[in-house]
């Protein structure tokens, strides 16, 4: 305040050096980039495969994690939002996908053999995975159901199983659950 006297709520920050507060922005506008990157929106994929070297999983000294000690408090958070955009991202493309799914069913009596039979009447074109850019994976079953998913951020295809205990960030697959009809 001018007068040399301290603010009780600014002793806290007084501990840790403002150069170190700076240089974990810095560090974390890098990776905030660096995660933005693994994502092309023209393109509508995600390449998680781009390294993120500022990530603080290359921060191994003692010494320098204390440094970025705020950085590598919030790098967790930066990356879930990461993952819960490409998880949103294809929910959307699984909701159109089940739209014009129903809307074929409605239409014709039955769920279509192969989605490419949505286009043109009730898509434009068919989306590709995010994480991969390959077609969404779909059976049409007999009792009149279908299976609609994507092979997740393991990009391994587990056969559209999905687990029903366990949250959205754990499934291997990612799974439209389509009632019997």
């Amino acid at each position: 305040d001018g007068g040399g006297r301290v603010h009780p709520e600014g002793w806290r920050f007084s501990l840790y050096p403002s150069g170190w507060l700076y240089q974990s922005q810095v560090r974390a506008n890098q990776f905030f980039d660096e995660l933005s990157a693994r994502i092309d929106p023209d393109q509508r994929r995600y390449f998680g495969d781009r390294p993120i070297p500022s990530s603080a999983a290359h921060i191994t000294s003692l010494p320098a994690r204390i440094y970025f000690i705020l950085f590598t408090a919030m790098s967790p958070t930066l990356e879930s939002v990461e993952k819960r955009w490409v998880q949103a991202a294809t929910a959307t493309d699984l909701a159109r996908l089940a739209c014009a799914l129903e809307r074929c069913r409605l239409a014709r009596g039955s769920f279509p053999q192969a989605l490419s039979e949505l286009t043109p009447d009730f898509l434009a074109s068919l989306p590709a995975e995010i994480v991969n850019g390959e077609p969404y994976r779909y059976r049409h079953a007999e009792d009149g159901s279908f299976l609609l998913y994507s092979v997740g951020a393991d990009l391994r295809d587990d056969g559209g199983v999905s687990d029903p205990q366990a949250s959205a960030a754990k499934q291997a697959d990612w799974v439209w659950h389509c009632p019997a009809k």
